[in-house]
């Protein structure tokens, strides 16, 4: 039995080494290959293939004029912390007055139904509509047609989470605040919120990453000024050839904002995501 025993864990532990590999490889790839020339990608693009590294796709990214990844980043960092800050907000509310406020049973289930809807649908079926509405209301290639539609389309998402969060907030907590006399402003902000804000910031970083790795609509909805950093990536990819130094070199500047965010409030991420796993 001790040999089964120990063959089984040296089993899970190669299939575990097994998953990493295949997660981290890619990863691994385009940071090395982001310092390496062009022309050896072309030739092998297995990481580590070739000794010769250089500077050179990050110089051409950020100091090349035809290079639009600077404009990119700089739009990015402006759509996706104000799309973000708005659904928060929102979400805080909607997700809060949708489970605790008292509505008719198939009104609730209608509202529930029509923001579940707005989810469910797919985003190239609504690229149209909000292009025929940005140019209507001219403010196409604009940083407010994008945060108008990264709010509109993650703003369901965030009102589900954020009442499975607010959901597991005892209401016997919010009855005893409120029989010491605390007003509904010092009840949700005072009590509720603190109680839920892992849950919030958990809520908050997937829609950060859901807006920063936003393609389709940013595609359809900018041309030049309002660019985001995925578009820009996509720039290195030509109709006959593709810069594979600088398309890793950009793949790598766009995963770092990210990181940091993730690796920053980590201990809040994590707090969000087991809220409400374990009771007793």
């Amino acid at each position: 039995m001790k040999s089964d025993f120990d063959l089984l864990v040296f089993l899970k532990y190669v299939v575990i080494a097994l998953a990493l590999i295949i997660i981290i490889f890619p990863i691994v790839s385009i940071f090395v290959n982001s310092f390496r020339p062009n022309r050896d990608i072309i030739v092998n693009p297995i990481p580590f293939s070739s000794i010769e590294f250089t500077l050179r796709n990050y110089e051409i990214i950020f100091f090349d004029p035809a290079s639009k990844i600077t404009k990119g980043l700089v739009n990015s960092l402006i759509v996706v912390p104000s799309s973000v800050l708005l659904v928060s907000i929102f979400a805080l509310f909607s997700g809060y007055g949708l489970l605790r406020f008292s509505f008719h049973r198939v009104i609730k289930a209608i509202m529930l139904g029509l923001i579940l809807l707005t989810r469910i649908l797919p985003g190239v079926s609504a690229a149209v509509p909000y292009f025929v509405i940005a140019k209507m209301l001219n403010i196409y290639d604009t940083h407010l047609i994008l945060i108008l539609v990264y709010f509109a389309k993650n703003l369901p998402f965030a009102i589900f989470m954020m009442m499975s969060f607010f959901e597991e907030v005892p209401k016997e907590v919010e009855e005893s605040a409120s029989i010491d006399g605390a007003s509904f402003l010092n009840l949700f902000f005072k009590v509720v919120v603190p109680l839920t804000l892992p849950g919030l910031l958990a809520t908050a970083i997937f829609v950060y990453i859901f807006c920063w790795n936003e393609y389709l609509f940013a595609f359809f909805l900018t041309q030049e000024k309002a660019i985001t950093l995925p578009i820009a990536v996509s720039w290195y990819i030509g109709e006959f050839a593709i810069e594979w130094g600088e398309l890793n070199a950009s793949a790598v500047i766009s995963t770092i904002p990210v990181i940091i965010l993730t690796l920053s409030i980590q201990k809040y991420l994590i707090r969000g995501l087991t809220l409400g796993a374990i009771k007793g």
